[in-house]
């Protein structure tokens, strides 16, 4: 297979809805089994994905401390990364047996954390500063949310969204306390910290992550996706996708978090195709149509593709007011797509898998979101993508034999 030709046909840069060429982003592939993985626009039923007007004291998330409960269960979730089971084919009930939090004295979590120290300290973010904490009951490490006046106001929504979820690779809640002035939440610590410490926080000495690594870690986030927006009832738009909310344990397993801001989409009788909602997170991730306060799953599947591309080339989704998504078009005019992948990869990487995994992140950022990919055909993909697997021992690999038919060929593909 020919370097030159799979490094060489690259997109336009999209400043209007994209027609069906400049839907074709990625290096173009060298024979028919591997042009059929580029994606398929997404049928009606797909793009039917607007949230319905939240009623019922179900969907309801109450901003303020008082509508938080304070009592329930005892369940101390699961004690390690890793341990959470994975979900039946049916889906979660409205609330997953087990998954009642347990309820946390603030005397308890004090005592956990060092009276929350400043060694303890290990993130701030926008909803709350995290300390690493120890249980002196169990000896359990925990991660305490100390949460802040935007934290507290999604509270409820955090818990709810817990309540009703378990998967593999989404973060275990254990608990909460609300006493006084202070709202803390408790999930199980993840000892190699964020993805985005991983990518642009290195500690000295701290390797960059490798190849096969970053594409199970890219897998790991599309499956915890895919599972949100084919829950039974309704589907789930988190809405937050960033790298410091995909979190990593040992072994770099992979958990998405902060549930806080997500939303609940529309049940399978309604038509709605979106909704209006205010803007949170990081402007990197931003789907056009989220600017005019619109969100669908498709708006999930744009933050993905960011990801993606901020997986691959090691750079920031947003850095001042530069966007990645925008200063990655002409770079990729000049045809040859290696010169875009992370310097700490030093090479070592299958180009062809570094072509594909560029056509998708391309496919799933496309301005017209009726033209992204659906997360079920983004994580099959990555799903191959982590299964050709990268020996240094053999150089830069070329090789793309065996590459997947394009997702929307299989009817299993389009089934929810």
């Amino acid at each position: 297979m020919s370097n030159n030709r799979d490094r060489s046909t690259v997109a336009p840069r999209q400043d209007r809805a994209p027609n069906q060429e400049q839907r074709n982003v990625a290096p173009r592939a060298l024979n028919q089994e591997q042009r059929n993985v580029a994606p398929r626009a997404p049928n009606q039923e797909q793009r039917n994905v607007a949230p319905r007007a939240t009623d019922g004291q179900q969907r309801n998330v109450a901003p303020e401390q008082r509508n938080v409960p304070r009592t329930g269960g005892t369940s101390h979730g699961s004690d390690i990364a890793g341990t959470s089971p994975e979900p039946s084919s049916g889906g979660p009930s409205p609330t997953v047996p087990g998954n009642e939090p347990q309820i946390f004295s603030n005397d308890q979590l004090s005592d956990a954390t060092n009276n929350f120290s400043s060694e303890s300290l290990i993130a701030r973010g926008d909803c709350g500063s995290v300390f690493k904490g120890r249980l002196r009951e169990t000896g359990q490490l925990i991660a305490v949310k100390q949460l802040n006046h935007r934290g507290v106001q999604v509270l409820g929504m955090e818990l709810h969204m817990h309540s009703r979820l378990r998967h593999s690779n989404i973060i275990n809640l254990i608990g909460y306390s609300v006493e006084g002035y202070y709202s803390i939440v408790v999930y199980e610590f993840m000892p190699w910290g964020s993805l985005q410490h991983r990518l642009h926080d290195r500690s000295p000495g701290m390797e960059p992550l490798d190849w096969n690594t970053r594409m199970e870690i890219a897998f790991g986030v599309a499956n915890a996706m895919d599972y949100l927006h084919n829950q039974p009832d309704a589907p789930i738009i988190f809405r937050n996708l960033k790298s410091s909310n995909v979190l990593l344990g040992r072994g770099f397993q992979t958990k998405l978090s902060d549930f806080g801001f997500a939303k609940l989409g529309p049940e399978p009788e309604d038509d709605r195709l979106h909704v209006s909602t205010m803007i949170v997170g990081n402007p990197g991730y931003w789907a056009p149509e989220y600017l005019t306060g619109t969100i669908t799953m498709m708006t999930d599947v744009y933050g993905f593709g960011v990801l993606l591309l901020e997986i691959v080339t090691g750079e920031k989704a947003s850095q001042g007011r530069h966007r990645l998504v925008d200063t990655i078009w002409p770079r990729l005019r000049e045809g040859n797509t290696v010169r875009i992948a992370d310097p700490g990869l030093r090479g070592q990487f299958p180009v062809s898998m570094l072509d594909k995994a560029i056509e998708w992140a391309l496919a799933c950022i496309g301005n017209d979101p009726a033209s992204r990919p659906t997360i079920k055909e983004v994580m099959m993909v990555m799903d191959y993508l982590r299964s050709v697997k990268y020996n240094p021992n053999e150089g830069t690999s070329n090789t793309a034999d065996g590459l997947p038919g394009g997702p929307g060929e299989t009817s299993s593909s389009r089934s929810n």
